[in-house]
């Protein structure tokens, strides 16, 4: 049992994926057993990429690293339907989201100050659906926000068809995680996990790109949108994304020519980066594009081997004051949490 006094008092993290043991029950009852889904299956036999762990478990994992509130999200939902599925399946889509929600909410509830959640949304088979899931999910829910992934059945959250749903999350505050997945070109990147270790940053990299030259940075100024990893790889060719508002190509496709009122680097800090799978120099590098205000602590539990203490050490090793890593500790973190229109922690 968790003593209320010897709660800690520190860290929020951002990035921990959550997939406690009845959620296995939740897809089970909507997508069958999982021998009928071969990705599914492989992944509930795992033994070592996916810790499953309880929520009263969590919190103790939590307790050991000085983590006093995660703000958990839910992993990729094409590993467990299987690629394409959830567009062929869409009201078996629509149903996970609710019932995963509906059980975040429950833990939430219960353990109000420790475990936080990204709401899930099946954007890619519903976008009104997703608005109104959206906005039960923090308003009635009590949820912190919503996680979306990098590409949405292989289109880009800046996309037209996805605005309704923009522009309700920055109408009412909601936080907004982006995760990587389905990286492009993964089926060359199979070797030494090149689709993790150098897929995901692209992905990331390329929708935080996308929404820049778009213009939909531009028009959705009030977003609060955290980009996975240090923003994959953007802060260190933030140089070379304004490549294509200075070229003289006439061609608009491949100049990009966007409807821009500043330099697309000048719009990297509408963004927040967390700390996850990063190092000393990159942190240091993102800080300096960005602000420090702006860099949020992330793990990326449990996909990561001791992510808690990794993440804590690289931080530690910088050369940041400790008021400076207090911010990105915990204080940034929390003014976000604090300040949303909508739901609270």
């Amino acid at each position: 049992m968790i003593k209320e006094q010897a709660l800690p008092t520190g860290k929020i993290d951002v990035h921990s994926h959550f997939f406690a043991p009845a959620l296995w029950k939740v897809l089970e009852d909507v997508l069958g057993p999982p021998d009928g889904a071969a990705v599914f299956s492989k992944v509930k036999e795992s033994k070592n990429q996916m810790q499953r762990l309880d929520p009263a478990e969590k919190i103790e994992l939590m307790d050991q690293f000085g983590i006093e509130k995660s703000v958990l999200s839910f992993p990729s939902m094409p590993v467990y339907m299987g690629p394409g599925e959830e567009v062929k399946q869409p009201e078996k889509r629509k149903k996970i989201a609710q019932y995963m929600n509906d059980y975040f909410a429950e833990v939430h509830q219960k353990y109000p100050e420790r475990l936080l959640f990204f709401a899930d949304v099946p954007l890619a088979v519903d976008v009104e659906f997703s608005c109104f899931e959206l906005n039960r999910a923090i308003n009635d829910l009590g949820l912190q926000g919503v996680a979306i992934p990098t590409n949405i059945a292989g289109k880009r959250p800046s996309e037209p068809e996805f605005e309704e749903f923009f522009a309700e999350a920055e109408k009412g505050g909601a936080l907004i995680f982006i995760h990587p997945q389905n990286a492009y070109g993964r089926e060359h990147l199979r070797k030494y996990m090149a689709t993790s270790v150098l897929g995901y940053p692209a992905e990331t990299t390329l929708t935080a790109d996308c929404m820049i030259l778009d213009g939909f940075m531009e028009k959705h100024p009030q977003l609060k949108i955290i980009l996975s990893h240090l923003g994959g790889f953007i802060p260190y060719v933030h140089r070379r994304i304004n490549v294509y508002t200075e070229s003289t190509n006439t061609d608009p496709v491949l100049s990009g020519k966007a409807n821009l009122s500043k330099q697309p680097s000048e719009y990297l800090g509408q963004f927040y980066y967390d700390t996850a799978l990063g190092n000393p120099e990159a942190l240091d590098l993102c800080i300096k594009v960005v602000g420090l205000d702006h860099i949020l602590f992330g793990t990326d539990h449990p996909y990561v081997e001791e992510a808690e203490a990794k993440t804590t050490n690289y931080i530690n090793r910088t050369k940041l004051t400790v008021e400076e890593r207090d911010k990105i500790y915990s204080l940034n973190a929390r003014k976000l949490i604090t300040n949303q229109k909508r739901g609270s922690s």
